[in-house]
């Protein structure tokens, strides 16, 4: 199955539907169900990365995200890209990228762990 590394806290906001666009400077003829992996190094501290002025105007309850563990090098859960465009009108979406265009996403219960990721979109045997 095709999946797709991104860092914490990215990966899960994903897969916990909150975070409904990815945005890259690539694109992919690819759709279907994609595998979200977390990276072995996050982005930083999560309120401190979901502050970074490109995230600062979307309204957002971080008191929602206390309980959630951000797991780091697992494949944390898995979503539909259906699209991709460079006109979303999602509050995640950067103007000059590609908006990858998600749904369906489900966080797994049990991630599995000490998953080595890659760049661009790559094959998890499952």
């Amino acid at each position: 199955m095709k999946a797709l590394t991104l860092k914490q806290p990215f990966a899960t906001l994903i897969c916990l539907g909150i975070k409904d666009v990815e945005n890259r400077s690539w694109q992919t003829a690819y759709r279907g169900k994609l595998l979200i992996h977390s990276s072995t190094k996050p982005y930083g501290n999560l309120k401190d990365s979901l502050l970074i002025e490109k995230y600062d105007h979307i309204d957002f309850e971080y008191e929602k995200l206390d309980s959630i563990e951000f797991i780091n090098s697992a494949i944390v859960g898995e979503v539909e890209l259906i699209d991709i465009v460079t006109d979303s009108t999602s509050p995640w979406a950067q103007q000059g990228k590609y908006h990858w265009l998600l749904k369906d996403p489900l966080l797994y219960e049990h991630p599995i762990l000490n998953v080595k990721g890659h760049l661009n979109l790559w094959k998890f045997n499952m």
